[in-house]
C-alpha cells in the first residue's frame, strides 16, 4: 500500500516536474532571443534529460511506471512551455526543430491539443497497469 501511495505522488511529481521545465526552457528561450540568438533550443537533448531522470523509477517500480512518465513530457511541459511564452497553451509551431511537433504537423494537426490530451490518457493508462503489477 505504502508503494502505492508512494507511485502516486511521484506521478504527480513528475507533472510538476514538467510544469518547471517548461518554465526553465522558456527561460531559456525568452534570454536568447534577448541576445539576437534565435538557434532552437536542443530538444533532443532536453528529452535525453527527462528521460535520465525518469530512469531510476524503472528500478524503483517496474518498466510501465517508467513508461507512464514519458508522455507527461509532451502533455504538460509543451503546454507549460507556450504558456510562459506567451502562447496559446496548445500553439504547434511550424517552425520548430522538434521531431515530435514536426510529426504533428505532417499529420494533420493544427494545435496540440488532442495530442496533449492522448498523450496524457496514455499516461494515466501506463500508470494505473503499473499499480497492478506492484
Amino acid at each position: 500500500m505504502i508503494k502505492i501511495i508512494g507511485g502516486i505522488g511521484i506521478f504527480l511529481a513528475y507533472h510538476l516536474v514538467n510544469y518547471i521545465l517548461g518554465e526553465w526552457n522558456a527561460h531559456i528561450v525568452k534570454q536568447r532571443i534577448k541576445k539576437d540568438n534565435r538557434h532552437q533550443i536542443e530538444h533532443f537533448a532536453w528529452f535525453a534529460g527527462y528521460c535520465i531522470i525518469c530512469a531510476p523509477q524503472y528500478w524503483v517500480f517496474n518498466i510501465w511506471f517508467a513508461m507512464a512518465l514519458m508522455p507527461i513530457h509532451l502533455s504538460i511541459f509543451a503546454p507549460a512551455y507556450n504558456h510562459f511564452r506567451g502562447l496559446a497553451p496548445f500553439n504547434l509551431s511550424l517552425t520548430t526543430t522538434s521531431i515530435l511537433d514536426r510529426t504533428l504537423v505532417k499529420i494533420g494537426c493544427k494545435d496540440l491539443e488532442t495530442a496533449c490530451f492522448v498523450a496524457e490518457f496514455i499516461s494515466v493508462g501506463l500508470f494505473i497497469i503499473s499499480l497492478f503489477k506492484l
